[in-house]
């Protein structure tokens, strides 16, 4: 359990540094919606690339080689935060390579501790194993949040020192207590397991919703959450429809969050400490899952429409205070959802597909998120956050029409 949380703390690190880029670049170094769109998306590309290198090593059983990966990109981030700090003459060129290494780091950490999870433990603890892993992530990602916000954005930035001394530390410790298997045996039982009791579906004739535990939902901002099955209400919707809806579905969610932090930061006027807090606060609202868990078993449609109309409250509630509060609650509530839809959408796929695959319900969800994380920061320019909301509702409603049979 200790190499657990030791790998989820490398996974908070590397999602903290997600959203810490981006409000560095907005706030720091005076980055653009547009030019913020297009980093991202040079992020979402690397991060895809780098998830699929990182399952390749995972299915070697090769975890500590990434979890040293990780580390080095983790310091050659913090190296470049320094440069850029110290020579803005240079910020083009670092801000790119910013987002370079941190996308990686986050991919390898996410693969590695998956990787770790399935070879050290028996597949009938996968489940509660992921669960605690993620909410250990979720909470050091909180606490991240909050502690910077309290601290503030510059004094993080010139002590830098200690950042370097942290994953030194934690390099040290994650490389004494995370092993590399010595036989893959696990998965390869889990498989040969799996394969039998497809055979028994078949013959039997029972359709078994397959649940996905993503580890993206929507874009890199939401965290996976506990494994839930959900009935099969969406049989009769063919493949083709459900994969539009998740199109759409990861579109709109790629126009809302990528430029979130350029409406906080620039319609609300918040200032970088109090983005961060915004960020801490929701993700405190994410804990409530764990305690609290709720499906959505035959009301995906609903929570469609509840989830593309939540970014009105931010117009609607403009110049209220306390704003941090309102956009955290508003933050929280969309990721909550986002989690609870794309494990619906997955699980409705397999479903009336008949079997568990994969990879073309991945490579359409990826393309529409990198496209439109391309796009956002050229939609918020041409019209503002209020035409992203439009856009919000009308591809949300088109979704959830997609899915009634």
């Amino acid at each position: 359990m200790i190499a657990i949380i030791m790998l989820s703390l490398v996974v908070a690190i590397a999602n903290f540094l997600d959203v810490f880029t981006d409000i560095f670049a907005i706030t720091v170094a005076g980055m653009s919606a547009l030019q913020l769109g297009l980093l991202n998306g040079v992020a979402y590309l690397l991060f895809i690339l780098a998830m699929y290198l990182g399952g390749k090593l995972s299915d070697r059983g090769t975890i500590r080689s990434q979890t040293v990966l990780v580390f080095i990109c983790l310091l050659v981030y913090g190296a470049l935060l320094w440069i850029l700090n110290t020579n803005q003459g240079l910020s083009g060129v670092a801000l790119i390579t910013l987002y370079v290494f941190y996308s990686i780091a986050q991919a390898l950490a996410r693969t590695s501790a998956i990787a770790y999870i399935h070879e050290a433990y028996s597949s009938t603890y996968w489940k509660s194993m992921l669960n605690r892993r993620i909410v250990t992530t979720v909470a050091f990602e909180a606490f991240s949040f909050i502690l910077v916000s309290l601290i503030g954005l510059k004094a993080l930035i010139s002590s830098l020192k200690y950042f370097a001394l942290l994953l030194a530390i934690l390099a040290f410790t994650a490389l004494l207590i995370v092993k590399d298997p010595p036989l893959k045996i696990e998965r390869t039982l889990y498989v040969i397991d799996s394969g039998l009791r497809r055979v028994e579906r078949l013959i039997t004739g029972n359709l078994v919703v397959f649940a996905l535990l993503t580890e993206r939902g929507g874009l890199r901002r939401t965290n996976s959450y506990p494994l839930l099955l959900y009935a099969s209400e969406y049989k009769y919707v063919s493949v083709r429809r459900i994969l539009l809806s998740l199109a759409l579905f990861r579109a709109a969610n790629a126009l809302i969050l990528v430029q979130f932090p350029v409406y906080l930061r620039t319609a609300m006027v918040l200032s970088s400490e109090e983005l961060f807090t915004v960020y801490g606060l929701a993700r405190l609202f994410l804990l409530i899952d764990f305690f609290a868990p709720l499906t959505i078993s035959g009301r995906v449609s609903v929570a469609m429409i509840t989830r593309g109309l939540l970014p009105v409250l931010l117009l609607a509630t403009h110049g209220l205070a306390p704003m941090n509060v309102v956009a955290a609650l508003v933050l929280g509530a969309i990721l909550y959802i986002n989690s609870k839809v794309d494990v619906a959408l997955y699980s409705m796929y397999t479903d009336s597909l008949g079997r568990a695959e994969a990879t073309r319900y991945l490579v359409v969800g990826e393309m529409a998120g990198f496209i439109c994380t391309l796009a956002s920061g050229l939609v918020y320019s041409v019209g503002g956050y209020e035409c992203i909301v439009a856009m919000n509702i009308i591809m949300f409603l088109l979704s959830s029409l997609l899915l009634r049979h």
